[in-house]
């Protein structure tokens, strides 16, 4: 079958550019384009895909505040399995209120799983849940609420390891850009705290291997060396949309870098 010449095109960007990370997400990018190229539609190819069956949560799962929006994630995947193409993205409120992710990362396709006042307790909780995503691309946004109570940054760190080499257990090429904690006007007497971790964070992922920091947390200070109010809602916690900007463009600059 001849291709047509968007796609020869996008074939010749490909081989442009280094192996390895950068291709491969150039490789994702490509694929809606590359299935019209053989005349097919993305329904078509998710009508012949096979479904999740239904998810068995065990009992520590059961008995955690976040069952229900799992059990609604889980009856949503049985609709439709998402596959490798699709960017995991797992997370807290933050995370959960970013409305507008899909269109920010696309042409990236994205599982969006966030759960509003969460900690990587909670996503550790249903680490299996997380873990039959095939994703070879995971977004990590946690912190804000684990820092409020007694956990070090150390011990967030641990949690943050723990969800990697569990995700990694079940094998697949994965990379994994865990986002920065965010500062905020309603919890700014943590700052130090936040700091603390982000610098902690972000030497692990220089450290490992298939790990990316992602900094959201210095453009959202202003040259008093305070949150930025524009960027807050009125419970000064969570973000407006020109919070969300922010993320959008430093999560993109960290997934499509050269």
């Amino acid at each position: 079958m001849k291709l047509d010449w968007s796609w020869k095109k996008c074939i010749r960007k490909v081989d442009e550019v280094k192996r390895g990370r950068r291709m491969h997400l150039l490789a994702i990018a490509c694929l809606p384009m590359l299935l019209s190229s053989f005349g097919c539609t993305a329904a078509e190819v998710q009508q012949e895909m096979p479904v999740y069956t239904a998810f068995s949560f065990n009992e520590a799962q059961q008995a955690n505040r976040f069952i229900d929006v799992f059990k609604g994630w889980a009856n949503d995947d049985r609709s439709v399995c998402p596959g490798p193409e699709y960017v995991l993205c797992v997370g807290s409120s933050s995370m959960r209120m970013w409305k507008s992710i899909h269109d920010d990362l696309a042409p990236m396709k994205v599982i969006h799983r966030g759960f509003g006042g969460s900690t990587m307790a909670d996503v550790l909780t249903y680490m299996d849940f997380f873990t039959r995503y095939p994703s070879r691309i995971v977004v990590v946004y946690e912190g804000d609420n684990d820092l409020v109570g007694p956990m070090t940054p150390e011990q967030y760190i641990a949690q943050c390891r723990q969800f990697v080499e569990a995700m990694r257990a079940v094998g697949g090429d994965r990379e994994f850009y865990f986002m920065s904690v965010k500062p905020s006007i309603a919890r700014w007497n943590l700052w130090e705290k936040v700091l603390k971790s982000n610098a902690l964070l972000a030497a692990w992922c220089e450290r490992g291997e298939h790990l990316h920091y992602v900094d959201v947390a210095t453009p959202m200070i202003g040259e008093d060396g305070l949150p930025i109010k524009s960027l807050f809602l009125s419970d000064n916690l969570h973000m407006t949309a020109e919070g969300y900007l922010i993320w959008k463009n430093a999560l993109r600059n960290a997934l499509f870098a050269e």
